[in-house]
């Protein structure tokens, strides 16, 4: 939000004696904000030409609060400096400021008297901050293309899926002005590394100099920013004694150069700039065994015990819980995929839309990537050599008699085989779009699974995790790499998944041996109750009907800043459940369905002894206190859509005008959370019959506002499952949603919204609504699974080509068969 005004003004003006080169000059130097508290000022001469003035600012004043703990309040921050004698000689410098305290809590854990690591989180004002983020890389090979607009946009796209802190990562460059100007507005946190990384440095003086004169520059340029909480000595420096031969062969020499550097230059530089500057000297690192002396707790940096990890493993199971560290704080983690096609075909040409081109390997920097994808997605989506494609499931039905398979469907033949849509494009080409679409799939649920396991682990008394940032937020150009944003600004599916994973109250389910269980998180500062409902969706329904209700709706609450169970089933209970409650005409296996579990929030309520920055009432002594009621959330929530769009409309009893604290604070808890969850993987689910037929449509009106924002209607005549939606190559923008589950009686309304033109830029030509819905790209996982076996014969002895499925009518029950010929 912008700068307040608040009653009254505050300043203060102090006489300094400046020293230049043995001259002495008097002047007056005051300082003032257009309105907020009062003020004390001092001045101090620590070097010629120079003067410091202190000021002391006293309440009332509104704090600085990152955006889902309250208002980033801003002030605008005029300095003057007016020379004795001078005349009109006057100089100015104005600065919008926010008042806030942060501090770095490292405390000792503890279990069975003995010590078992260290917490590694920020408390800001206060209030402990679970960390939700990204890293940011450059935005571009060319400095200069990095406009203003384009680094606000970095904020803003990390804002609008949940996200509270960014890190500036070690190895690339300083941001510019205006990503920290957004940070401010947007109340995000920004954790800003010295430009040092994955690399050896000297300790000669002329060396040392030069760091300490850009660390003064930047700290300088940087220390009036309230978004800046963290600063870091560099990136894998440390860490790089385990893998650097050159380091390796020499550690505890290296390790002199370190301190040299990172401790003797960089911290006592910032220490004297802001004596209270939240310091960690590299990442990862294991912090400190004291602070004052400052002794560092060498070793292996990737002990989730103790500071923050970096945490990369492409070769166990991502989609398994077990595989991801019980860390304190994860600054950076990671998998891959390839940019959007509709990105990727704007530098590249049909030759090299090949998974062994010379294009792929140029514009893929990381050995062996493809085959890392392609072990993984073998894991969850594709077919081992020789083995056939299934028509229905292959555990055996529950709760039923051996038998044939019966699906809902009517008495139509169909032969399954792949996508013929696109029948024109060769099978090569077809298979590269169809990885590239399975490898944002398979990026998105690596990461929601990790998210789940350290979202879960904040109350953990063993394990206090309490940040994770993923690598990484943009991307420098148009190539495979970890990131969730493309080169350009367009989101790939993780981004569009991030909305749901770093939801500030966020539903995780996942599975505990024969358990599905689902644990509530909520990182707001306020309790949070709502209703819990769990079903399945059966990959066959064709109505709402089709649904088999395993919970209603139920009353359940979510405590301030905490993370606990919500709900639990056997899941052989559940499959029987499903049997029980299907259709009479069908034999359901657990690979016929997905459960699909939901929170919608329906009240909030501010909690007793924490800060309450909104104006939101605290329980009261009666039970259930005085909630402050808040609407049902539409289904547009589970798309991500939070209420702010309709504020009053949605949130009753407030009291407050639109706008307000208390309408923020509510409405940021009100975005129904949903969580999917396959019983079998996808390669053994009923998956393979003939892929959802997607459409798109504009609607009436479909032009909204002055953004220039379409909306369309997406649909299926099945049900499809990681629905990609593109725009077509060259058209900027983004869509409010991408990445879901499509029901064939539920369509599903996406808006997109192109970006804005900045000055001097030439843009693609204004598109219409229902331009849009003839050139969308629309995509589903069942789609991408079969196109890639159809291109790939060495992953199926079939490869769907040699296998038909016929489905016959056979008293008025619907039965696949599986034929090889």
């Amino acid at each position: 939000m912008g700068n307040q005004t608040l009653s009254g003004a505050w300043s203060a003006e102090q006489e300094v004696l400046l020293s230049c080169g043995g001259a002495e000059e008097s002047a007056a130097v005051g300082a003032s904000a257009s309105s907020g508290p009062a003020c004390a000022a001092a001045a101090a001469l620590p070097a010629s030409c120079s003067a410091v003035i202190s000021l002391t600012v006293d309440p009332p004043f509104q704090r600085w609060w990152p955006w889902e703990l309250g208002s980033p309040t801003l002030y605008d921050l005029e300095v003057r400096f007016e020379p004795e004698g001078a005349g009109d000689a006057l100089s100015s410098l104005t600065r919008a400021v926010g008042l806030r305290s942060v501090e770095l809590v490292t405390e000792a854990l503890v279990e069975g008297g003995r010590a078992v690591g260290e917490t590694f989180f920020l408390r800001v004002n206060g209030v402990p901050m679970f960390a939700r983020g990204a890293n940011v890389i450059p935005d571009d090979v060319l400095e200069s293309a990095v406009t203003p607009a384009r680094l606000a946009r970095q904020v803003a796209d990390a804002r609008a899926v949940g996200m509270n802190m960014l890190r500036v990562w070690g190895g690339g460059r300083y941001a510019g002005d205006a990503f920290y100007a957004a940070a401010d507005e947007a109340g995000l946190l920004v954790w800003q590394e010295v430009m040092a990384a994955c690399a050896a440095y000297p300790r000669d003086a002329p060396f040392l100099e030069e760091v300490a004169l850009e660390v003064r520059h930047q700290f300088t340029r940087l220390s009036a920013h309230p978004s800046v909480v963290l600063w870091g000595g560099n990136n894998e420096v440390e860490a790089s004694f385990g893998w650097s031969p050159v380091t390796r062969a020499a550690p505890q020499l290296f390790a002199v150069d370190f301190a040299a550097l990172f401790v003797d230059v960089v911290r006592p530089v910032l220490q004297e700039l802001d004596p209270g500057v939240v310091y960690v000297d590299t990442s990862p690192s294991n912090g400190l065994l004291s602070s004052n002396p400052y002794v560092k707790r060498w070793g292996d940096v990737s002990d989730p015990a103790y500071g923050d990890v970096h945490f990369y493993d492409y070769t166990s199971d991502a989609f398994d819980p077990a595989t991801y560290p019980p860390a304190k704080f994860v600054s950076e983690f990671g998998f891959m995929s390839f940019p959007s096609f509709s990105v990727y075909q704007t530098v590249t040409e049909l030759g090299d839309w090949d998974l062994s081109s010379a294009m792929t390997d140029f514009r893929l920097r990381h050995a062996g990537g493809v085959q890392e994808l392609q072990r993984q997605m073998g894991r969850h989506f594709l077919h081992a050599s020789g083995e056939t494609p299934p028509v229905s499931a292959f555990d055996g039905p529950v709760g039923a008699s051996d038998g044939p398979t019966v699906t809902i469907g009517g008495p139509d033949v169909i032969v399954a085989g792949p996508n013929t849509t696109n029948s024109s494009e060769s099978p090569v080409a077809l298979q590269y779009k169809a990885f590239t679409h399975l490898s944002q799939v398979q990026q998105a649920l690596a990461y929601e699974t990790a998210a789940g396991v350290w979202r879960r682990g904040r109350d953990d008394p063993a394990t206090r995790t309490m940040g994770m940032l993923y690598w990484q937020l943009n991307d420098i150009w148009q190539g495979p790499s970890w990131s969730s944003i493309n080169h350009g600004g367009q989101w790939k599916l993780l981004h569009h998944a991030a909305r749901r994973f770093f939801a500030p109250v966020y539903l995780s389910a996942w599975r505990d041996g024969d358990t599905l269980r689902a644990s509530l998180v909520n990182d707001l500062p306020l309790d949070v109750r709502g209703l819990l409902s769990v079903d399945a969706v059966l990959y066959a329904a064709r109505s709402e009907a089709d649904v088999v209700t395993l919970l209603p709706p139920t009353a359940t609450h979510a405590a301030a800043l905490t993370a606990a169970p919500a709900w639990s089933g056997g899941l052989a209970s559940l499959a029987d459940a499903v049997t029980r409650q299907a259709q009479p005409t069908q034999l359901t296996y657990t690979s016929d369905y997905v459960l699909r579990l939901r929170f919608c929030p329906t009240a909030v309520q501010a909690a007793v002894g924490l800060p309450n920055p909104f104006e939101v009432e605290t329980a009261g002594d009666g039970a259930g206190g005085n909630d402050t009621q808040v609407a049902a959330a539409s289904s547009a929530g589970l798309t991500g859509s939070s209420a702010n769009e309709s504020c009053m409309s949605s949130i009753a009893g407030l009291g407050a005008a639109p706008g307000s604290a208390a309408c923020a604070a509510a409405s940021s808890a009100l975005v129904c959370g949903e969580a999917l969850f396959h019983p079998t993987e996808f390669v053994d689910a009923s998956l393979w019959g003939p892929p959802p037929v997607l459409s798109a449509r504009a609607l009436p009106g479909a032009q909204t506002g002055d953004s220039g924002a379409l909306v369309l209607e997406i649909s299926s005549d099945v049900v499809a499952l990681w629905v990609a939606v593109e725009p077509p190559p060259g058209l900027a923008g983004n869509f409010n949603a991408s990445g879901f589950m499509l029901l064939p009686w539920q369509p599903q309304v996406v808006v997109f919204t192109p970006d804005p033109v900045e000055e001097g830029a030439t843009g693609a030509a204004p598109m219409t609504a229902e331009e849009l819905a003839s050139k969308v790209t629309l995509r589903s996982l069942q789609q991408s699974m079969q196109e890639y076996e159809a291109g790939n014969p060495s992953s199926s002895a079939l490869g769907l080509l040699n296998g038909v499925s016929l489905r016959l009518s056979v008293l008025g029950l619907t039965i696949f068969i599986l034929t090889m010929l």
